[in-house]
């Protein structure tokens, strides 16, 4: 089985500014660092870091885009990526821009930190129209967590002969106001200098999940980010306030899943249920797991139940498991793209 795999990258973007605010959504849990591996020919296409999950000994049977949320990185699908290569599916997780190896880029400094959208937004639509190139006649699906979820919607609006269907994880519809003292004394306190950074450390660990082992994974991991600046919690809030006008733009004949946990700290989990109701999607399931928090995909401890949701939609909508060889494959090694 081949996994990430690294790649020099040279970020060279322009990236918008915009103005302050706090309480977005954020991603989970970061993994192991990038082993080795061979180039990705969808790296090198691109130019991006990204990370790749394929098995030479399965037969594809359809490919996904994961999509990470607000401080995360691709790797952060690790856990989620391995199964789905052992059944099939090529799995391509990008770095946002400003997160990830983003960051440890060649002159990584400065504005060339900062979270940028739309620039990521393009590049998803650039990592999924090679895709299609490379995977001709195989279904494409895009999987978003959070912020990425957004982000998928808008590829499916925009881009719709793209997608042949979403998976949406906690998307990023309204968020609670729940800023911690400390957190809403920092905001305040740099309001005057939009590039200073805040520490998100107190609301991580407070707000991202019920699984008190993922929010030390995310503090622990040296490729998530712990600290944003007022404009890029700003732009995230952006983001998010124009997603449900996008939403009405995706294709009756798009399938959507929307997972989400009733014990969202971060977002009102309630909220989908407004984007259900503007989805004009014919194929739309929704599976809500009681108790559960906000991170559900971005994890090492991913949970079984929520992995068989994941995998029963896409199996249900790639064709029957006979259509590819199903196997074992065990010490599968993620490979990365740098």
């Amino acid at each position: 089985m081949r996994y990430p795999q690294a790649n020099a990258f040279r970020p060279g973007a322009r990236l918008l500014a915009a103005l302050a605010a706090l309480i977005v959504c954020l991603p989970q849990a970061a993994l192991a660092e990038p082993g080795r591996a061979d180039e990705s020919e969808v790296s090198r296409a691109t130019q991006l870091p990204l990370s790749l999950w394929t098995d030479a000994q399965v037969r594809p049977r359809g490919v996904v885009i994961a999509i990470h949320g607000l401080l995360m990185h691709g790797l952060a699908y690790d856990a989620m990526a391995r199964t789905l290569a052992s059944r099939g599916f090529v799995v391509v997780a990008p770095d946002l821009r400003g997160c990830g190896r983003w960051l440890l880029a060649e002159r990584a400094a400065d504005r060339s930190r900062l979270l940028n959208y739309e620039r990521s937004y393009r590049d998803i639509v650039a990592i999924a129209r090679r895709l299609k190139a490379d995977y001709p006649g195989l279904p494409l699906f895009l999987v978003g967590e959070s912020m990425g979820a957004d982000l998928a919607i808008r590829v499916a609006a925009q881009e719709p002969d793209l997608v042949s269907g979403l998976v949406l994880a906690s998307p990023a519809i309204k968020g609670r106001l729940l800023i911690l003292p400390r957190v809403f004394y920092e905001v305040v306190s740099v309001a005057s200098h939009p590039l200073r950074a805040v520490d998100l450390t107190p609301y991580v660990r407070r707000c991202a999940s019920d699984d008190p082992r993922v929010p030390e994974e995310i503090l622990s991991d040296p490729l998530a980010r712990k600290r944003l600046s007022v404009l890029e919690l700003w732009r995230s809030l952006s983001t998010v306030k124009r997603t449900l006008c996008l939403v009405k733009q995706i294709r009756p004949a798009t399938p959507v899943l929307v997972i989400q946990g009733s014990a969202d700290r971060t977002l009102k989990a309630n909220a989908v249920m407004l984007l259900l109701a503007r989805l004009r999607s014919v194929d739309q399931t929704i599976k809500w797991f009681p108790d559960r928090g906000h991170i559900l995909l971005e994890t090492a401890y991913l949970r079984p139940a929520t992995m068989q949701v994941v995998e029963g939609w896409l199996d249900s909508h790639v064709g029957p498991q006979d259509a590819y060889q199903a196997a074992s494959h065990p010490g599968v090694t993620p490979v990365s793209m740098d």
